[in-house]
């Protein structure tokens, strides 16, 4: 195995907040301006402002997520429930830093699980799932998306890797079960395995709600190390996203030209928004 790169440090500037961007370099979100947050204007992107907050989560699952065209930036601020012909989709709209939605973003994967004395949850009871994968450029990398329940699935990140991705988004609200169990191991899972960036955004911890999520939003290198992380309480935390550090890594340990497309394929059947 190659040695672990050595991680340059610097100043990290804010990349996406849950707040909207006003077209300056400052979001409009209370916590940034309180802060006196920017918005990176020329250098590397960061995951900054990854907004731990502290809404109910009367919708299973809710997060953020994303997608778009161009070279632009985007925040994505979290996941509602939305009516489309009939159904219901867990969904999460993309704003640029104009404050115009230049994607939504539906769940893909619907969290119905159970765990006997635990916990039984189903979403597909009310929810229906997105069809589409979802990604947005900025003028930094590609950024591909998530929601919750998502990131056990090692396949979409694949795919994201395969699209040119060198960031992944999760948003999500793992509870008091499964979050302590494998809230950061999959994080972790997914960035070794595809050789990138993945950040998180969970609600702050709520012992009152009627769902208790877990939080801990955090950003986790493509060596695996978690950089950046929150406790259970409603916060902002930040991380540089590294992409030289992530090129030093992809070619010492060169996975992607290393696969065997001859034995195997994991490949996209529908479409992709962004």
């Amino acid at each position: 195995m190659g040695q672990r790169p050595a991680r340059k440090h610097s100043p990290p500037p804010c990349f996406v907040c849950s707040g909207v961007l006003n077209g300056t370099d400052r979001c409009t979100d209370d916590h940034c301006r309180q802060n006196n947050v920017k918005v990176p204007s020329g250098r590397g992107p960061a995951a900054g402002g990854r907004r731990q907050g502290g809404q109910p989560e009367q919708s299973p699952g809710a997060g953020e997520g994303g997608g778009g065209a161009g070279q632009q930036s985007g925040a994505a601020p979290g996941s509602i429930p939305e009516e489309d012909c009939g159904k219901l989709y867990n969904s999460c709209a993309v704003f640029n830093p104009d404050g115009e939605m230049i994607l939504k973003h539906r769940k893909i994967h619907l969290f119905d699980i159970n765990v006997p004395g635990k916990i039984r949850f189903q979403e597909s009871e009310t929810l229906s799932p997105g069809s589409s994968l979802s990604t947005f450029d900025t003028p930094f990398c590609k950024v591909g998306v998530g929601i919750c329940y998502d990131m056990r699935f090692a396949e979409l990140a694949q795919l994201y890797g395969r699209k040119g991705c060198q960031l992944l988004v999760y948003p999500g609200a793992f509870n008091m079960t499964t979050g302590p169990a494998h809230w950061e191991l999959l994080q972790r899972a997914r960035a070794v395995d595809n050789q990138v960036f993945v950040a998180t955004a969970s609600p702050a911890r709520d012992e009152a709600a009627s769902y208790v999520a877990w939080g801990h939003s955090s950003v986790v290198n493509p060596w695996g190390e978690v950089i950046s992380k929150a406790g259970a309480e409603e916060t902002i935390i930040y991380a540089d996203i590294d992409l030289q550090y992530l090129a030093d890594i992809r070619q010492q340990i060169p996975i992607t030209s290393q696969r065997r497309d001859d034995l195997y394929a994991v490949t996209s059947l529908q479409g992709e928004s962004g």
